[in-house]
């Protein structure tokens, strides 16, 4: 097994065993101790690999990369901006979600969320990061001055509707998975969206 897969495999692990205690216990309910020790792995280890407690949580603190942000960057796949965003995000979380044995733990993550308040907060918090990204984004496709106002708007606007989608997903109770709410909330959306002619 490569360096790198032995690696990705252990964060997996800790994360894992972090949503676990979450469930079990509460973000505020277990220490990175608590956590080497049920990963079976050292607190040197542990911290070796992440961060702090948050990232052992929602994993490493990484902006979305890939295919189809040059694709959009680009000005597809259809040439219209806000559907192109949306099967952009879209076509990320698929992405993320076909690695290998990441369906398990997405569905484990997606409990955590449910389950204690502080993590959503968390969740939204690397949102509003991830919402600068893609207004960058946004104006490097259309050719808009930096942070220009329409691109910060819509993505703001996506912000608004993922933190709706975290909420209707703690809603839901964890059973569904976050790129199907993500999904039906975009839908929902759209469909208040005026039709062009």
């Amino acid at each position: 097994m490569s360096r790198e897969c032995k690696l990705l495999e252990r964060r997996a692990l800790i994360q894992r065993k972090a949503c676990e205690l979450v469930i079990a216990r509460g973000f505020d309910g277990f220490t990175m101790d608590d956590l080497a020790e049920a990963a079976e792995l050292s607190r040197r280890t542990v911290f070796n690999l992440l961060a702090d407690k948050t990232s052992a949580v929602l994993g490493p603190d990484e902006l979305p990369s890939g295919p189809e942000i040059e694709v959009f960057v680009g000005g597809g796949p259809t040439g219209e901006l806000y559907e192109d965003l949306t099967i952009t995000v879209r076509a990320a979380m698929a992405e993320l979600s076909e690695r290998p044995g990441v369906s398990d733990e997405r569905r484990l993550f997606e409990k955590a969320i449910a389950a204690d308040s502080k993590v959503f907060a968390l969740v939204l918090g690397r949102v509003e990061r991830i919402v600068e990204f893609v207004t960058d984004m946004i104006c490097r496709r259309e050719g808009w001055a930096p942070g220009d106002l329409r691109a910060r708007a819509l993505a703001t606007s996506l912000l608004a509707l993922t933190q709706l989608a975290f909420a209707e997903l703690a809603q839901r109770g964890g059973e569904t998975s976050f790129g199907q709410v993500l999904a039906d909330v975009l839908a929902a959306f759209a469909e208040t969206l005026p039709r062009r002619s």
